[in-house]
């Protein structure tokens, strides 16, 4: 059962790559620069990632310090 799983992940993700193999132009501003879409939707993926895992940290400690901030100068 896990193999056949495994063989329809791997065939997914060997399509999604050959989909999306193709070159995109990026241009922003003054600058361009051609880079593979599956890099590209790598990327924004991991940056998406990152900063919503940022601002969850952020905000989960923002009452923390405030506590400690209170405590402190009472």
């Amino acid at each position: 059962m896990r193999i056949r799983l495994l063989i329809v992940v791997l065939a997914v993700t060997l399509l999604f790559v050959l989909q999306n193999s193709q070159i995109v132009r990026v241009r922003l501003l003054w600058w361009s620069a051609d880079v593979m879409a599956l890099l590209l939707m790598l990327l924004m993926l991991s940056v998406g990632f990152l900063l919503g895992y940022g601002v969850h940290y952020w905000l989960q400690h923002r009452h923390r310090r405030n506590y400690e901030k209170k405590i402190w100068t009472q």
